[in-house]
């Protein structure tokens, strides 16, 4: 990478996608009654239908659902014109360049920021480099 004067857009993306991966791994399962459900479980009964559940319909969002990798069967996945992982990470790294648009900071936080920056820039680092103001 240059010593971080290069940039992969791609593999960026591709580091966001696992971390969110990891980060909902590392968040554990939770198994508290109201999650187990047990309840329900004696209610609907083997072969019974869940979907319909207000229990079901209520947490059904909690699941992580990756945003690049593709996760449908092969079969599925070559119907929908079988790209490759490098050529869904570019469509999706220029997607994000083009229509990004962040939040400015509050003020309070740029200033802030200002301020450290200055106090530092006075102490001797980042000599002769002032293109952060």
């Amino acid at each position: 990478m240059d010593s971080g004067l290069t940039a992969s857009w791609e593999l960026i993306v591709l580091g966001d996608e696992i971390i969110g991966h990891l980060k909902r791994i590392m968040g554990g399962i939770n198994l508290d009654d109201e999650l187990l459900a047990l309840e329900l479980i004696e209610k609907v009964g083997p072969g019974g239908n869940f979907l319909t559940e207000d229990h079901t319909l209520e947490r059904y969002r909690d699941l992580w659902y990756p945003k690049v990798i593709d996760r449908a069967e092969y079969s599925v996945w070559l119907g929908k014109g079988a790209k490759a992982l490098r050529e869904v990470l570019r469509e999706r790294a220029l997607w994000i360049l083009e229509n990004h648009r962040p939040e400015p900071l509050p003020e309070h936080v740029e200033a802030r920021i200002v301020t450290i920056l200055t106090r530092a820039t006075e102490a001797g680092g980042n000599q002769g480099d002032r293109s952060w103001h």
